[in-house]
């Protein structure tokens, strides 16, 4: 049953959201965001989180917080299905025109939900995205910042303009309800919503909208090695998912586009593992090598200065030398996964994809500069 609030009588019909969230062990950080997300601009009536069998106090920290009408606990299920679980359970498409799906790890900027409700066009678009930001951490958070950076400013106006936007991120979609029965939970890839962005597009659903003064800050891993199996993790389920639609094969903006990012990220590869090597050995001189490498450093410390100028953290510009060192795992780790996959699919193996994701190595708990800088102190 939908519950109502004096704020919430003024929403449109057509613009009624609710924010779902699924969490598996994330006691440590969920209170925060539960709290961001209600200092954001939706009241907690409107907020339901699904426990992915959680084996901590996952549970008791969100029905503290929004009482246990609006918790679900399930059976270990994976995000995807423990989504779906919970769309059923709360009768979410009968009650709502708009699901914001978020990670229980999410902080987001104040306003962030009255920009959503205020900017969302239902007449155009059938599903939604906003700004990812990382939260202020080591030199892996930096360079994610950067990413995220270029990201946003320039590939996703690119995207948004020719209607390729290839991935709703993880903690920032919106999906209308209505849509929400002809998409499939229980797809082969263990990157929900990279699988769900392109049955969007397949199954012709509609347009994505990009609202880019809406954003969300994420936490990213504080390990070298809980990077490397996060990024693995998202590189396998991309070539699943890939893979599970064909993308490449059919005439379509969605299929140029993640075609020409593929070949561009191998030609790389390829540069960097093989032709360079070779033209430096044939050519027998160490000055190709050296200008090459200088150059490709000038390039690096710009690409950290646009991320340090666009967030305004200048700490960046201190780590911008490790920044080569995660480019590699970048690169090696997408090589990896599709050569992976694609031999796991030629020879007809089928494992099982997992039920979920870790969160060991990522959650921290935020301190108040953290929250300050968000505006949600």
């Amino acid at each position: 049953m939908l519950v109502k609030c004096h704020r919430c009588k003024r929403i449109p019909k057509n613009k009624r959201l609710c924010l779902l969230i699924a969490a598996h062990n994330e006691e440590v950080i969920l209170d925060a965001t539960l709290k961001s997300a209600m200092s954001a601009g939706i009241c907690k009536h409107h907020i339901f989180v699904v426990d992915d069998n959680s084996s901590d106090e996952t549970y008791g920290v969100a029905t503290k917080r929004l009482g246990a009408a609006n918790v679900l606990k399930v059976e270990r299920s994976g995000k995807a299905l423990a989504l779906h679980k919970a769309i059923n359970h709360f009768k979410i498409i009968k009650n709502y025109s708009w699901m914001h799906v978020a990670d229980a790890d999410s902080v987001f900027s104040r306003n962030y939900f009255r920009i959503i409700r205020r900017d969302l066009d239902p007449e155009k678009f059938c599903a939604a995205i906003g700004v990812v930001q990382s939260m202020r951490g080591n030199w892996i958070s930096s360079y994610r910042t950067c990413l995220y950076a270029f990201g946003q400013v320039v590939n996703r106006r690119i995207e948004s303009f020719l209607r390729v936007i290839p991935v709703m991120p993880g903690p920032t979609s919106i999906y209308k309800t209505e849509i929400l029965p002809e998409l499939n939970f229980f797809a082969k890839s263990v990157t929900e919503d990279f699988d769900m962005t392109l049955q969007i597009y397949r199954k012709k659903l509609g347009r994505i909208q990009y609202i880019k003064t809406a954003i969300n800050y994420t936490q990213d891993p504080k390990t070298l090695r809980g990077y490397y199996k996060q990024v693995s993790r998202w590189s396998k389920g991309y070539f699943q998912s890939i893979i599970n639609h064909r993308i490449g094969l059919k005439p379509s903006p969605i299929d140029a586009y993640l075609a020409y990012q593929i070949l561009k990220t191998l030609v790389f590869a390829l540069e960097m593992a093989i032709l360079l090597p070779l033209r430096v050995t044939i050519l027998g001189s160490g000055q190709i090598l050296l200008l090459l490498v200088a150059s490709d450093m000038l390039m690096m410390f710009f690409f950290a200065l646009f991320g340090a100028v666009y967030s305004k953290r200048w700490s960046i510009l201190l780590h911008f030398p490790l920044f080569f060192v995660l480019r590699f795992v970048d690169i090696f780790v997408f090589v990896k996964s599709m050569a992976g996959v694609a031999i796991k699919r030629l020879l007809r193996i089928e494992r099982h994809l997992g039920t979920g994701w870790t969160v060991a190595d990522k959650r921290y708990q935020l301190s108040l500069d953290t929250l300050a800088e968000v505006g949600q102190q």
